[in-house]
C-alpha cells in the first residue's frame, strides 16, 4: 500500500478510496426564469432563462426580453449556482438568493458587468 501511495499521492488514494462523488441535487434550476439586469442601458434588460433537467443533466436557454424565443445556451448548474454562456459568448454567473437568482452579466464586446436579479415564474 505504500508503493501505492508513493505512486499515486495521497490524494488520489483518498478519491479512490472514497468512491464516486455523490450526485448534486440541481432539481430546483428547473424551470423558466425573469429577470433584469441592472441599470442596463441596451435595447431590452429584461431577460429569460428556461432550464430542463434530464437524466441529471441541464439544458439551458437564454433570451433578451421576454417576448423573445430563448436560443439555446452552454451551462453548468451546482447546488447553489449557475454558469451559463449566452448564444452570444457572454457570461452569465447566478447564485441562489433566497427564492430568486443574483449574480453578473457581462458583455464581451464592451467587458462590463451588470448586476442581475432573476426570480422564478
Amino acid at each position: 500500500m505504500q508503493n501505492v501511495i508513493q505512486a499515486l499521492g495521497s490524494a488520489a488514494v483518498l478519491a479512490i478510496l472514497s468512491g464516486p462523488a455523490l450526485a448534486q441535487d440541481i432539481s430546483w434550476a428547473a424551470g423558466i426564469w425573469k429577470g433584469r439586469l441592472e441599470s442596463f442601458r441596451g435595447q431590452d434588460p429584461e431577460r429569460v432563462m428556461i432550464i430542463e433537467i434530464a437524466g441529471g443533466k441541464p439544458t439551458c436557454r437564454w433570451g433578451e426580453g421576454y417576448r423573445a424565443s430563448p436560443a439555446p445556451a452552454s451551462c453548468t448548474v451546482s447546488a447553489n449556482e449557475i454558469k451559463l454562456t449566452t448564444g452570444a459568448k457572454n457570461p452569465v454567473e447566478l447564485r441562489r438568493d433566497g427564492k430568486g437568482l443574483t449574480g453578473t452579466w457581462t458583455g464581451v464586446g464592451s467587458g462590463k458587468s451588470f448586476r442581475v436579479t432573476m426570480a422564478k415564474e
